[in-house]
């Protein structure tokens, strides 16, 4: 990251149950899904935050203007089944 010239940060605890971020990520059409997975490794990796719980993940979505409503479909059993 150093070389790259990105911010590195450890997120604590590390490593993460990030079931509920890639449940996301199968919910979400492509142009979302790069926005959402930008979203979450900078807050897991350059800010060095949680991306565990649903209002981790209520955070990330906000950040990159993907509705909440994500969060509902992530449950689903289409995204369980992905």
């Amino acid at each position: 990251s150093a070389k790259e010239g990105l911010a590195f940060r450890r997120p604590e605890p590390f490593p993460q149950n990030t079931l509920l971020a890639a449940r996301i990520a199968t919910v979400l059409n492509d142009e979302e899904r790069r926005r959402f997975t930008r979203a979450a490794y900078e807050a897991e990796f350059a800010l060095g935050e949680s991306i565990e719980a649903a209002d981790d993940i209520a955070r990330v979505l906000e950040r990159c203007g993907i509705p909440q409503s994500a969060l509902d479909a992530a449950g689903d059993a289409p995204a369980k089944d992905m």
